[in-house]
């Protein structure tokens, strides 16, 4: 498909910022909406949360959002992840996990569940997914989540792909706060984008053979120097700061390209069928 615009859609905030950044790119044009999707979504990408993207599926559109999937972080060659890492369901965590640990959604935003946060046990993040949710325990237990070793990074960088290259990267703060919409780096030390980006190809390079056409990394450096990788996800989804607009944009369409089922971003069914409710129906026009 030959995308003739992009529109970034935003909920209670206002997305023009974000638009105007991609726009700076000249590569098509962007529009900016909070409102109904268009009725005619022919030739239109995406910049769009997990969230509204599910309310958008709900509504009966089926958009080509692709991501690495749940578990591609299993995948990964384990001298790139140098921590104990594995993808699992709600349902499974506590057979598969005992101690402490880093837990997060795998691929959806949900509160502080979709940040990586340190969990004594595995069952306060169990109890925390199914806190409003008693009614549906089999929907809960589906959930895919990503468990992993604590560490501590000193430098964390996200890098978007774009057909096997990267495209474009910046640098973010190195914990995310749940407590911020935004995860920007705001400190001054050094700049270590060379030596993020010199790992994010070995991840590419490692991963070459099973990855989808369009998507973002986290990698982080921890205080001893080596590097990790932290997380992946959809590019279509992921804050970009101040990372390059093209390549910000070549990684979007990239995660939106046609026939690629196999890598077809599919929510978890909590978020399907009980969450996120249909986006209000189309409107003539944005």
């Amino acid at each position: 498909m030959t995308y003739t615009r992009l529109l970034v859609l935003g909920d209670s905030h206002a997305p023009e910022k974000a638009a105007a950044h991609l726009a700076s790119a000249g590569v098509l044009p962007v529009q900016a909406t909070t409102g109904r999707i268009p009725s005619n979504l022919e030739g239109t990408a995406m910049w769009v949360a997990t969230g509204n993207a599910t309310s958008i599926r709900n509504a009966g559109v089926d958009l080509p959002l692709l991501s690495p999937g749940p578990s591609w972080l299993a995948t990964v060659p384990g001298n790139l992840l140098c921590r104990k890492l594995i993808c699992t369901t709600v349902g499974q965590l506590v057979n598969e996990w005992h101690g402490p640990g880093v837990i997060r959604l795998a691929e959806q935003q949900y509160g502080i569940l979709g940040f990586e946060r340190v969990y004594n046990d595995p069952r306060s993040f169990i109890a925390q997914v199914g806190k409003y949710h008693h009614r549906v325990s089999d929907l809960v237990a589906g959930v895919h989540v990503v468990v992993s070793t604590p560490v501590t990074y000193t430098d964390r960088y996200r890098v978007f792909i774009a057909n096997g290259e990267i495209s474009a990267s910046t640098r973010i703060a190195a914990s995310p706060n749940p407590g911020k919409r935004t995860d920007a780096y705001e400190g001054n030390s050094p700049d270590r984008t060379a030596a993020a980006l010199h790992f994010a190809q070995k991840v590419i390079d490692a991963t070459v053979w099973y990855q989808p056409p369009g998507f973002r990394i986290d990698v982080g450096a921890t205080e001893d120097g080596a590097w990790q990788l932290i997380s992946s996800g959809p590019s279509w989804s992921a804050d970009f700061h101040e990372a390059n607009p093209t390549g910000v944009v070549n990684a979007i369409l990239a995660g939106q390209a046609t026939d690629y089922d196999h890598w077809k971003w599919t929510p978890d069914d909590l978020f399907r069928r009980t969450i996120f409710r249909a986006w209000p129906a189309p409107a003539n026009a944005v």
